[in-house]
């Protein structure tokens, strides 16, 4: 006998109801009825409440069903039960003319097969029909539904039924039996009540009530207010635990870095990859736990926990041995170090485990969660989470405050040469100390490696943060630390749940910009004339001049006639592409005069010069994409993206930018006009040094945030692209490509003339004792707070001046320009070609970004080694880059 055939002989069996057989004339109508009577008799068996309905109800969705000699059959191969008495039938008789469920039909019988589900003795299967019910019983099934409602004992799903019965009487004719139903569901905390109470008290277009009872309408105003305040409050205690668990992640991310930044003294960028590697080291352990101690894999966080702490810790300490030992005291050095060690990592990274992200699965301690509220679950990892943060920072004060090593590490930090006098070995400590944040960071991804992705840019998505929440406690406070993680937390899920996720972000890292603006919390120790050497500019002499006047012939005859004249298959020809490069680079190079204006003449480091060189690239985007016209895909006047979004008219912000002069205007306005209010806010409240860097980092970060929504206008994530024209001229000719090479060629020799004019006149020497020490410029009776303005406006329209050139050469531009990675980048360049020498940042430039054009393609998979070690060697041994270099060099 098949199996089938005894498991339905046993639902038979089990399922004996208190009369002989199922009403034989119901049954005879579910097979050969029209389609309205099946209807009625699914019904009808609904309303029995007979457990041997199921089977007969499952084998017509299988299609199991059959007639035959007058008898209706539940038919498997040759076997077959008598629907009605559930007698045997074999064989089964011929001819047989089989039942076929329509979707209609099969509609019905899903549902009723989830409500007569409710009175099986299994609580899974209960709660699973009561779920399913929840949202789409019918009237038929109300008997049943109050029987299953007198019968259910648990917690859970009685209250489920009885929101479900209370919704169907809420249609029933009598109002007493309505009045019950709005005062049960008025009890609930469901959030669905909402839904079944709203339509009673809506009203028509006309101004009249859609329910003319006004008893009805007053009770169910009554029990929605009700309703309506507890989950009030459900949202507010789901809201603070989302604050709180944010805040717990913001903490873990930022203890590491409140030792080695805040108590040391060292911006470490390669912070997010110490956290990285405590990620993938959580991932080894956990396939090793899967490959070696299957039966043990609950317990795989025991020892990838200390594995991360460790392997972390080691890397650190690696790094301040080697690096960053050599460092200590010059932390805008420690930064530009810190982050080629960091693509160094990341490189490291894909090579060990590829480029994609892993999977680290949670205990099965941390699946699932506990609902407190109805519709308000905590997930287990984000509560382990909190009392894992709670417990580091524990450990962590206690180890600062209360041992050895903590005395040693505060007392190095707060006077290295006392602590020296008294016999602290102060090299040692500071890698300890150092391995310590490490290792803490280590934790931290450990922990985020049980809520979200593990990849090689892991690091990157947590380091703005980290130092946010660093300098917003107080550098060097632990407490401070704390409040700013937690606090920063909370007020972010407030904002997310009034203006979204990317306006919240945006919002708070303005409110951090304000907070460091009118309260910086120690800034760090000055640097003093003497604390680098500088090479003072000069007028051009003869020589300088004969080198302009190469640059210029190179850009103006040489490449131009090697582009042009020279057969492509000569050894000599420039490719388009090689033009393109060049333009591409020359744009980079008046990015970093830019910077070195601002950073090595006024000592200004700004993070956040990749906003001025977008924004510049979408002022002359918004004019190439109206020049597009009725040349896009969709043939329309409005820009493809915007009819994408089904807009119909053009925003305001877009008006006057088919006209290239306006777009000109644009071009420099908005950048200045941005770095001129920003810069006048910030100096005016004495921001310096990193504090300073940092908050040009948010800004910069915020304003990529918002050019990634696709309400603001300006295209989303994909920006603008697909350029045709420029000037009546089309783009993509080699005539206009070598044209617009040539024009970036001219400004870039411009922008090189400007800067020297002004750092060797007497402007320039002002900046540079502004530089020096500023507070004695100012007690000479100068207002610094122009010289500084001036210089950092004017940086701001050179850098949107070369994104304008890089636009149309590149041929995109989209809201990653504005990345902080970017304007770290345009510091680099700076530190490799040498501050204060103008054609040093040049020089810069031109190597970081030839090297990185020739390693992508060469050594595509090494390429950011090779990036990161250049940038670690030249802080270290080319302090004043490769033009310092020279100098000593030419020095007898």
């Amino acid at each position: 006998m098949s199996r089938w055939w005894v498991s339905l002989c046993l639902a038979f069996a089990v399922m004996l109801p208190a009369r002989a057989a199922l009403d034989a004339a119901v049954v005879t109508r579910l097979a050969t009825g029209d389609g309205d009577e099946k209807v009625a008799a699914i019904a009808q068996l609904i309303a029995s409440g007979d457990p041997r309905a199921v089977p007969v109800l499952q084998a017509l969705a299988d299609g199991e069903m059959t007639v035959a000699a007058g008898r209706v059959l539940l038919v498997k191969g040759e076997e077959g039960l008598d629907a009605v008495t559930g007698e045997k039938v074999s064989p089964v008789p011929s001819p047989r003319d089989d039942v076929v469920a329509n979707n209609r039909l099969r509609r019905e019988i899903e549902s009723a097969l989830a409500a007569l589900k409710l009175l099986s003795p299994d609580r899974d299967a209960r709660l699973a029909a009561a779920k399913e019910l929840a949202g789409g019983a019918n009237e038929a099934m109300l008997p049943l539904l109050k029987k299953a409602v007198g019968n259910e004992t648990d917690g859970t799903i009685k209250p489920m039924l009885e929101l479900t019965v209370a919704g169907l009487e809420l249609k029933s004719a009598d109002k007493a039996q309505r009045l019950a139903a709005i005062r049960t569901l008025g009890a609930s905390a469901n959030p669905n009540t909402r839904m079944l109470l709203s339509p009673i008290v809506e009203r028509n277009k006309d101004g009249s009530f859609l329910e003319p009872d006004e008893d009805v309408r007053l009770a169910a105003q009554s029990s929605l207010t009700a309703v309506e305040g507890r989950l009030a409050w459900s949202q507010r205690v789901g809201l603070a635990f989302s604050g709180v668990s944010l805040g717990s992640i913001l903490l873990l991310a930022a203890l590491g870095l409140a030792i080695t930044y805040g108590l040391m003294g060292v911006i470490n960028m390669a912070h997010g990859e110490l956290i990285m590697i405590g990620a993938y080291t959580t991932y080894v352990v956990q396939n090793l736990f899967r490959a070696h101690l299957p039966g043990a894999f609950d317990w795989y966080l025991a020892a990838a926990l200390p594995a991360a702490f460790v392997a972390s810790a080691l890397v650190g300490m690696a790094l301040e041995r080697t690096v960053i030992r050599w460092l200590y005291g010059r932390p805008l050095e420690t930064l530009l170090a810190t982050w080629g060690l960091s693509l160094i990592l990341i490189q490291g990274v894909r090579t060990l485990f590829g480029a994609q992200n892993v999977q680290v699965e949670n205990p099965a301690f941390m699946s699932g969660g506990i609902e407190i509220l109805a519709g308000i679950v905590l997930p287990w990892s984000r509560i382990v989470i909190i009392a894992f943060a709670m417990a580091v920072l524990a450990g962590m004060a206690v180890l600062l405050t209360r041992t050895r090593l903590g005395l040693f590490v505060r007392a190095v930090t707060q006077n290295r040469a006392m602590a020296a006098c008294v016999g602290v070995r102060t090299a040692r400590i500071d890698t300890w100390a150092f391995g310590l944040g490490s290792g803490i960071a280590g934790l931290a991804g450990c922990a985020l490696s049980q809520i979200g992705n593990v990849g090689p840019d892991l690091g990157q998505s947590y380091i703005v943060d980290s130092f946010m929440v660093v300098v917003l406690g107080g550098v060097g406070q632990l407490a401070g630390t704390v409040y700013a993680a937690l606090g920063l937390g909370i007020l972010n899920k407030l904002l997310e749940s009034w203006a979204g996720a990317v306006l919240a972000k945006i919002a708070i890292l303005v409110v951090i910009i304000l907070f460091i603006q009118k309260r910086p919390q120690g800034p760090l120790r000055p640097q003093g004339p003497g604390d680098r050497l500088m090479l003072l500019a000069r007028l051009y002499g003869p020589k300088g001049w004969l080198a302009l006047s190469v640059a210029a012939a190179v850009v103006f005859v040489v490449v131009p006639l090697l582009n042009r004249v020279v057969p492509p298959d000569s050894a000599l020809h420039v490719s388009a592409f090689g033009v393109t490069l060049a333009g591409k680079i020359m744009c980079y190079m008046i990015v970093a005069v830019a910077m070195d204006l601002v950073w090595g003449y006024a000592g200004i480091l700004s993070l956040g010069h990749g906003l001025f060189f977008a924004l510049g690239g979408y002022g002359m985007g918004m004019y190439l994409m109206r020049q597009i016209g009725r040349e896009g895909v969709y043939k329309l006047d409005l820009p493809d993206f915007m009819v994408f979004l089904d807009w119909k008219t053009l925003p305001w912000h877009w008006t006057g930018t088919d006209s290239f002069l306006w777009a000109a205007v644009l071009i420099v306005a908005v950048p200045g006009l941005l770095a001129f209010v920003f810069g006048w806010f910030a100096f005016r409240s004495r921001i310096k040094g990193v504090y300073f860097s940092i908050i040009t980092q948010a800004l910069t970060y915020a304003a990529m945030l918002l050019f990634f929504r696709n309400e603001t206008g300006f295209g989303g994530n994909n920006g603008f692209t697909d350029f045709k024209r420029i000037l009546g001229f089309p783009i993509a000719t080699p005539e206009t490509r070598i044209v617009l090479f040539m024009i970036t060629g001219a400004v870039l020799i411009g922008t090189l003339l400007l800067a020297r004019a002004i750092v060797t006149s007497r402007f320039g020497r002002v900046l540079a004792a502004i530089r020096d020490a500023e507070a004695r410029v100012m007690f000479c009776g100068y207002d610094t707070l122009w010289y500084k303005l001036f210089v950092w406006t004017l940086s701001a329209v050179l850098c949107g001046i070369a994104g304008a050139l890089y636009v149309p050469q590149v041929g995109i531009i989209n809201p990653g320009e504005m990345s902080p990675a970017n304007s770290i980048e345009i510091a680099i360049w700076v530190a490799v070609g040498g501050r204060g020498t103008l054609v040093g940042p040049i020089l810069g430039a031109g190597l970081v970004n030839g090297f990185k054009s020739f390693f992508t393609v060469a050594f595509p998979e090494y390429w950011l080694y090779f990036l990161g070690l250049l940038f670690v060697l030249v802080t270290l041994f080319l302090p004043q880059g490769v033009m310092g270099f020279l100098a000593k060099w030419k020095k007898p």
